[in-house]
């Protein structure tokens, strides 16, 4: 596997070039977790502790509320689980849609495209350390969409013309499927004593 930093410059900086290596490396699912995602989507929920933890947040002139330990820390520990979470239920969603662009489903695969096409948002997650560059982070998961339509052509073997279709497709089934998961699992919580 190529270096973790190498490689998620070369997806934002080179994606035409960096897709097609992707597309025929043969990385597992595990591998792929554990050396990529896992290093990069805890970027953001660590710069989200130290700025609701050590820096605090603005709420008034003059005024700084700074979170507990526990609750900084449950608000990264959230941030990290959903965004381990997300990869697996785009790639789930890519590989139950390929079929319906006729190419062959794969998990795999669509982890990898969804997992590589993550990196500008994950890396951006830095920016939670400077307030008024939020408009920054919006800007590189517009970016991660860009990739997932590339990576969603290039490793998946969807026609140019239905890629964007798919990823946008599939971006909105697993916010929807997360939706009803949280909407379940709250409901859950309600009923039991």
């Amino acid at each position: 596997m190529i270096p973790l930093f190498a490689r998620a410059g070369a997806i934002v900086v080179r994606p035409g070039a960096t897709w097609l290596a992707i597309a025929r490396e043969r990385t597992s699912a595990f591998a792929l977790y554990v050396g990529y995602v896992v290093p990069l989507a805890a970027i953001g929920p660590a710069a989200t502790y130290v700025a609701l933890h050590v820096e605090g947040v603005r709420v008034a002139r003059g005024i700084v509320y700074r979170a507990s330990t526990f609750d900084a820390g449950a608000q990264a520990a959230f941030a990290f689980a959903y965004a381990l979470a997300g990869v697996a239920l785009v790639a789930a969603m890519l590989a139950l849609l390929a079929p319906l662009f006729g190419t062959a489903p794969g998990f795999t695969r669509s982890l990898r495209v969804a997992a590589y096409a993550f990196t500008p948002a994950w890396l951006a997650g830095v920016l939670q350390l400077v307030p008024a560059l939020a408009v920054a982070q919006l800007l590189a998961l517009a970016y991660a969409l860009y990739l997932l339509a590339r990576g969603v052509h290039a490793v998946l073997g969807i026609p140019v013309r239905s890629a964007v279709v798919c990823a946008v497709a599939a971006v909105g089934c697993a916010i929807a499927a997360g939706f009803a998961l949280g909407v379940l699992g709250a409901s859950l919580r309600r009923l039991s004593p």
